[in-house]
């Protein structure tokens, strides 16, 4: 019975090591599932309202549209996201995917401000816009 019950313990140690390594590690699909969404934008505006001073404001209640799409952005569609500028007249758009992004600025008494960023992964990029 002992002799039995060896064998049996044998066997089992024999059987989990060998289906317990293996060469190849398990795939974990999900594992770099938010790699492609590392990329940060950070928008300032600004109003130079004295040419001769240099003197400028930072805006507050500005809209602004992003755009991954150029024909989006360029016959009026919807944008992929929008943020309106805080009290320190900056907008800020995180966990984005793509290399690049055109912007559209709307103020309801200074008009609209457009401009593109390159965004490579892993970086924060900064757009500033001035109303004059």
């Amino acid at each position: 019975m002992t002799d039995l019950r060896s064998m049996w313990w044998l066997s089992m140690l024999l059987c989990c090591s060998w289906f317990g390594c293996s060469d190849d590690p398990p795939v974990d699909d999900d594992f770099h599932a938010s790699e492609d969404y590392n990329r940060s934008i950070q928008v300032e505006v600004k109003h130079l309202y004295d040419m001769s001073t240099a003197a400028d404001s930072l805006l507050t209640d500005v809209t602004i549209l992003l755009f991954e799409d150029r024909d989006n952005f360029a016959f009026g569609g919807y944008p992929d996201a929008f943020r309106i500028t805080d009290t320190t007249g900056k907008a800020s758009f995180e966990f984005l995917s793509g290399s690049y992004y055109w912007i559209r600025a709307t103020h309801p008494l200074l008009g609209e401000l457009e401009d593109s960023v390159s965004t490579p992964a892993n970086t924060l990029s900064f757009v500033f816009l001035t109303y004059f």
